[in-house]
């Protein structure tokens, strides 16, 4: 082989070399980023992440992201974690419209739960919402605190409320 053909085709292998590993090492991030907290089970909205497409799925990481962080195929979900409550508290779920859980309550968010007019039963904790992807329609997963569970059955008892009823706000109209 001539040493003329030899110097180009180790200089374009040095070439390819150089490019590929500084691609490597100081490539931006590859994927969609957090563009805020997102907690596990959070419903993605098209403003959570830097690409659009990935809105309607759920973080199923455990710790949840953080802001900034890219996104794998691992961390996303079609569906919400199912999640152990702890022993003496209460899981409900309550209806919503997709109006009330596109960016106002999701997963971690703390609204009031009320009943018929003027009933409060005081703040719970969303861990989840699902949406169907065909209407209109959303569902909260809640955790009542230990000290809650007790009052919201009694007062529902006794009011008769059906979970039809119940319903998620930041304050209720008393």
């Amino acid at each position: 082989m001539q040493i003329s053909r030899l110097i180009p085709m180790v200089a374009w292998c040095l070439l390819v070399l150089f490019g590929t590993l500084f691609l490597i090492f100081y490539g931006k991030p590859q994927g969609p980023v957090a563009s805020r907290f997102l907690p596990p089970n959070t419903y993605l909205l098209p403003t959570d992440l830097s690409y659009s497409g990935y809105d309607g799925r759920y973080v199923v990481a455990a710790k949840g992201l953080a802001q900034g962080a890219t996104v794998s195929a691992a961390d996303l979900g079609d569906q919400p974690n199912l999640l152990d409550g702890a022993q003496g508290r209460l899981s409900l779920l309550v209806n919503l419209d997709r109006s009330t859980a596109s960016g106002v309550l999701n997963a971690g968010s703390n609204p009031q739960l009320c009943g018929k007019k003027p009933t409060a039963y005081g703040a719970v904790t969303v861990q989840a919402v699902r949406c169907d992807k065909d209407n209109d329609r959303c569902i909260a997963m809640v955790e009542l605190p230990n000290s809650g569970a007790g009052d919201l059955v009694a007062k529902a008892l006794k009011d008769e409320a059906t979970t039809n009823e119940l319903r998620l706000a930041r304050k209720c109209d008393l």
